[in-house]
């Protein structure tokens, strides 16, 4: 299976080759939502940019296109009902030009087949047919809560097969050097389990 990770500079780069669960018990918190992972194998970390949608609307997200800035995780929040395909592959073509790293979607999305070609990271509640109105225009947002994780613009998402996390952007350099004394301690550990040691013992979890 072929990885697909979207171009990611200095910090995001470690972040996401760190992965979700390892940055998570580092100090993020999770985006504790069913997200369907769209591309097979896909990774990302990005600063978020933020949108919401009426139920049933996308044009939130047509008027957040030109706003991207390349690396963006696009948040994509639609409040209950929201099973409808709120993203195809017109508008994912269009934030991967612009240089987008992933989008979260707290919603539907619809042309998977299209969108896994395109390879651009996604992550989705849900996969439907049905379309969206493109009438209501809503102001710009600066934060949102997103299954109990609140957001804000800039926070860092890192997203893999194990699900989402959010790291707020106040405490990055704190949890990247967390995650990353925590991978040096599983480094260690493994070692010693391939020595024929036991979690068992090394935890002692036996006293």
């Amino acid at each position: 299976m072929t990885v697909r990770t979207s171009v990611l500079p200095g910090v995001f780069s470690q972040l996401a080759d760190l992965g979700a669960a390892t940055v998570h018990e580092s100090g993020a918190v999770a985006v504790d939502l069913d997200l369907r992972q769209i591309v097979a194998g896909s990774v990302a970390a990005g600063p978020a940019r933020l949108v919401v949608c009426p139920s049933g609307d996308n044009r939130a997200v047509h008027e957040v296109i030109p706003r991207i800035v390349a690396g963006d995780v696009v948040v994509l929040s639609m409040p209950e009902p929201n099973a409808f395909g709120v993203i195809g592959e017109l508008l994912v073509r269009q934030a991967k030009v612009r240089g987008a790293a992933a989008f979260i979607v707290d919603a539907g999305v619809r042309d998977t087949d299209q969108l896994r070609a395109l390879g651009l990271p996604i992550w989705a509640r849900h996969t439907r047919v049905l379309g969206t109105s493109k009438v209501a225009r809503v102001a710009p947002i600066d934060s949102l809560v997103m299954g109990g994780a609140a957001i804000h613009t800039g926070d860092v998402i890192v997203a893999d097969s194990d699900g989402v996390v959010v790291v707020s952007k106040a405490r990055l350099n704190q949890v990247l050097e967390s995650a990353q004394g925590r991978r040096a301690a599983e480094e260690s550990l493994r070692v010693r389990i391939e020595q024929g040691e036991i979690t068992f013992d090394m935890f002692g979890l036996g006293t």
